[in-house]
């Protein structure tokens, strides 16, 4: 059985040595949570960022619709302005017929032009916000890699600070003598007595 003094230092040596274990353990799970959370995170801003492409694509395709069907309804207007004119009696190569259609032409114009516009203004806009998400995501992974280095940093620093702790335990531990064994006591090497005897 070990003498009060030797259980007490090894127990020492021992508790020293698993908190120094449970400490490397607990950094190296947060450095791995870290960059789980990070993947998370870059991952959701990824998928925001295809979102607002496809919202991108959306409104560019919106806009040539838009756009076309501005053109279709001022080439209606031309029309109707001509059947106008020639219900009632005026000829259609006047120069005041020729203006009506050319400003109705123009301003038609000006108005596909603005949807064109308003289009792209709204496409770039999405755009620019997908590429905000993409920022979000490298940024994301760049601070999670950083965080998890910097507790595996951590993690190993606590193990080498618990390796010097338990060996500077043990060598004033053992420099006091706690560690020494008692001299080990010999059997006694007579026989017994016999207590009956043969003959």
């Amino acid at each position: 059985m070990c003498e009060p003094i030797t259980l007490t230092a090894a127990l020492s040596l021992a508790a020293t040595a698993v908190g120094g274990v449970m400490s490397y353990k607990a950094d190296m799970d947060a450095a791995n949570a870290a960059e789980d959370q990070a993947n998370y995170q870059a991952s959701i801003a990824h998928r925001n960022y295809i979102m607002a492409e496809r919202m991108a694509v959306d409104a560019e395709d919106r806009g040539r619709i838009a756009e076309q069907e501005q053109r279709l309804r001022t080439r209606q207007l031309i029309g109707q302005q001509r059947a106008s004119f020639a219900g009632s009696g005026v000829r259609l190569g006047d120069s005041g017929t020729i203006n009506t259609e050319a400003d109705a032409a123009a301003f038609g114009e000006l108005d596909a032009l603005t949807v064109r516009a308003n289009a792209m203004r709204e496409a770039s806009g999405f755009r620019t916000q997908g590429m905000n998400f993409q920022s979000e995501g490298a940024l994301a992974t760049a601070a999670g890699k950083s965080r998890a280095s910097n507790l595996r940093t951590s993690a190993f620093g606590s193990a080498l600070n618990t390796t010097g702790t338990v060996a500077n335990q043990w060598y004033q531990f053992n420099e006091a003598g706690v560690f020494d064994r008692p001299p080990i006591k010999k059997k006694s090497t007579t026989s017994s007595p016999h207590f009956f005897t043969y003959g």
